[in-house]
């Protein structure tokens, strides 16, 4: 296994993308968040993630879906990315039923087939990791021209892309998606212990951190707060602050104590 970032090459020519996220209804997405700053201001953090992702990513790949859940949303989904003039940029579809697995097992089993002459490569990522961008997705399809299988590590022992060529044998995606223990540190260190005991080779791409936890928001509101002295383009840097004043005004509508855990620096990380 290779964890060392790879070189970005030429794109491959079938690359299908995927968004994994739910519908920010309130009470709905990021209940650990919620915990702390409400359940009204996480989903609305959920959603400036995800259309921040979709616009960053419009133009990546050659098909793009906005895997979603529940499925009658996606009129509401429809609407934001009409928004931004992106509609005709990502399908929406539905995640369907069943676990978390199944329902990633599900996209991958219609975009990840080995139906062509031409390899195919399948990226799903979820909605945690905002800043997510063409060089991480550039970077996973590099990794994919060499192998089957690619992984982008969270900090939190997940991981926020997975990413497969068509020459994986079906078995293999069902294996990592079935029976995991979602949404625990021992998510990425399990999927590495089955690919390595089914003889699977893989690479990884750059450790980032998923959004949360009131910590990890904090962490990345004074990531952006200070990004505004580090050299980015200028268009990067405009939506970067853009993100960054909108998060500001959901946060200035939650509650002291809420607040006090933000931007109190004495509150250890």
């Amino acid at each position: 296994m290779n964890t060392s970032p790879p070189h970005c090459g030429k794109p491959l020519e079938e690359l299908a993308i995927c968004i994994l996220t739910k519908y920010w209804d309130a009470g709905q997405v990021k209940t650990r968040l919620a915990k702390t700053i409400g359940s009204r201001a996480a989903a609305l953090i959920h959603r400036e993630f995800t259309m921040f992702l979709c616009e960053s990513l419009a133009h990546c790949g050659n098909r793009r879906s906005l895997n979603l859940t529940p499925p009658n949303r996606a009129t509401k989904v429809k609407y934001e990315l009409c928004q931004l003039s992106i509609q005709d940029r990502w399908q929406i579809e539905d995640q369907g039923t069943g676990d978390l697995g199944t329902r990633m097992l599900n996209w991958f089993n219609r975009h990840a087939t080995a139906k062509q002459k031409t390899p195919q490569l399948a990226i799903m990522i979820g909605a945690d990791c905002p800043l997510l961008n063409n060089s991480h997705i550039e970077s996973a399809a590099q990794c994919l021209s060499s192998v089957d299988v690619v992984l982008g590590p969270a900090r939190d022992g997940g991981y926020y892309l997975i990413g497969f060529r068509s020459t994986l044998r079906e078995e293999i995606r069902r294996i990592l998606f079935e029976k995991m223990q979602w949404s625990t540190q021992s998510v990425l260190s399990e999927t590495r212990q089955r690919l390595k005991r089914h003889g699977v080779e893989w690479e990884e791409i750059k450790q980032e951190e998923d959004i949360d936890t009131v910590f990890d928001l904090r962490r990345f509101i004074n990531f952006l707060r200070d990004a505004n002295s580090s050299p980015r383009s200028q268009s990067e840097a405009h939506r970067q602050n853009l993100l960054y004043q909108r998060l500001q005004t959901i946060i200035s509508n939650c509650s002291p104590a809420a607040k006090l855990l933000i931007y109190d620096q004495r509150n250890q990380l």
